[in-house]
């Protein structure tokens, strides 16, 4: 069994790096870099005007150390068909999960080593711990996150467990900022008795329909991400009529040119893929636009959200290519790709607007007013260069 889940996750990590390659695309690499670079020169900032007075740090350490152990799910790979084909192996999937625990544990393991690293310049100037702390903190967070996903794998055996596992953090990260020596000694204790009474528990009825479910869930969050970069077999969009938005459709004009002017906003507006992933990163966007005081990383945050939603809506272009009668229309190519260009911008310039009215909630007028003609500047580009290239390679 545990070979077989070894083959299971080369496959699955083929089919990963295949969107990975429209994840990690360069501009939104290059985006990110100026983005994560805002951040770490807004946190640099952060720590230089705190002192020893600052008193929040031990509530800003539960928070983050709550939200770390958060991060990461047990993946099981399972599938639908397993429920018939693996029920003779019900007795040895024990191995199987096992396996899939081990896997699991990369991922956390590097968000927490990471989330570590960033709270100990603040841990070490307000606190009077030493460097040693770095490792303490470590040790209890990788321990209780390790308790977490065999508690998950308990789940799968109708056993909940849950209440004991907060519980359990409750004690340790109350702890964690002010004694973290005595937090990491209670981490590891705890986490070789769990390990001890996992490893020794008996045979459980697995829980097939509980254990498939979840591996679904958990695959399609992923697919939802991957989604905001590329279209994805795997997430299905829904239709709705919403006649409210009927009245936006009357000032298109009823020409020959405007056909598929029509047609991609009425895309947007019955379907649920493109207005929720509008709607969604508008949310966000204006959020971290609204929090944020530093003016270069709210220009980053701005332009990087512009761009993903100009980006995410290029499958649009091609929505009705499958649709015979799409093909007969009268419309040339370059009346087609012109306007998809047209509503890709309008679409920018709204959004443009309504993050700059939202960073007057942070930042001076006249900052955000820069940061409008800056979002305008980089939705002309986009429309003007990036967009042309990317529909002749879709054409």
């Amino acid at each position: 069994m545990k070979q077989f889940y070894k083959e299971r996750q080369q496959h699955h990590q083929l089919k990963m790096m295949r969107y990975l390659k429209y994840v990690l695309n360069d501009h939104f690499v290059i985006i990110l870099f100026f983005l994560i670079g805002g951040i770490g020169l807004y946190y640099s900032n952060f720590l230089k005007s705190l002192t020893s007075q600052f008193y929040w740090t031990p509530l800003i350490v539960i928070i983050m150390s709550v939200f770390l152990l958060t991060l990461g799910d047990i993946a099981t790979l399972v599938q639908p068909a397993d429920e018939v084909f693996l029920l003779p192996k019900e007795t040895k999937m024990k191995d199987y999960l096992t396996q899939a625990l081990y896997r699991s544990l990369w991922i956390p393991t590097i968000m927490i080593a990471l989330g570590v690293l960033m709270m100990m310049p603040l841990v070490w100037i307000t606190t009077s711990l030493s460097p040693l702390a770095i490792i303490w903190f470590f040790v209890t967070l990788l321990g209780l996150k390790y308790i977490n996903l065999i508690e998950k794998l308990y789940q799968f055996y109708r056993l909940n467990r849950t209440f004991q596992y907060w519980s359990l953090c409750v004690v340790i990260l109350g702890l964690l900022p002010f004694f973290p020596l005595i937090s990491a000694i209670l981490s590891i204790v705890s986490t070789c008795y769990t390990f001890y009474h996992w490893q020794k528990q008996g045979q459980l009825l697995l829980d097939w329909q509980q254990l498939i479910e979840h591996e679904q869930q958990r695959m399609m969050r992923w697919y939802k991400f991957i989604n905001l970069f590329t279209d994805v077999p795997e997430v299905r969009q829904t239709v709705k009529r919403r006649a409210y938005l009927d009245c936006l459709l009357r000032w298109i004009p009823q020409k020959q040119t405007t056909t598929y002017t029509y047609l991609y906003l009425r895309q947007i507006f019955r379907g649920t893929e493109y207005s929720g992933l509008i709607v969604r990163l508008s949310i966000i966007g204006s959020l971290l636009l609204a929090w944020n005081h530093s003016f270069y990383l709210s220009l980053g945050i701005a332009m990087l959200f512009i761009y993903l939603i100009i980006f995410q809506l290029l499958p649009l272009y091609q929505q009705f290519d499958s649709i015979l009668l799409a093909r007969v229309y009268p419309i040339t190519l370059q009346q087609k790709q012109q306007a998809y260009i047209q509503l890709s911008r309008s679409i920018g310039v709204i959004i443009s607007i309504v993050f700059s009215l939202v960073s007057l909630l942070a930042q001076p007028f006249f900052e955000s007013l820069f940061i409008f003609f800056v979002l305008l500047f980089e939705v002309l580009l986009l429309s003007m260069i990036y967009l042309p290239r990317q529909l002749k390679k879709r054409s």
